[in-house]
């Protein structure tokens, strides 16, 4: 499922499709516990959301996790030339 829409749920800032990118074992400050954490891109907008895998009815957060390029919006190609 990584790399897939997730649950359908769209992007809190622009309302575009979200994409799971895994899950990441991060450890909680409040409580001091290790748990997944599951971060989800948006390519329209480029900000990365996650939430706690252990509560799922909570809103997401923006995450400053980078994304990976191979998820980020396309852009123009360069052309590449052959130099002498």
């Amino acid at each position: 499922m990584v790399g897939s829409e997730w649950q359908g749920e769209t992007c809190p800032g622009c309302g575009g499709e979200l994409r799971l990118l895994g899950f990441a074992l991060t450890r909680r400050d409040e409580d001091d516990r290790f748990v997944c954490k599951t971060p989800l891109f948006c390519r329209s907008c480029g900000k990365t959301w996650s939430r706690w895998a252990d509560r799922p009815g909570q809103p997401l957060t923006e995450d400053p996790l980078l994304a990976p390029e191979a998820l980020k919006p396309s852009r123009k190609r360069r052309k590449w030339r052959r130099t002498k």
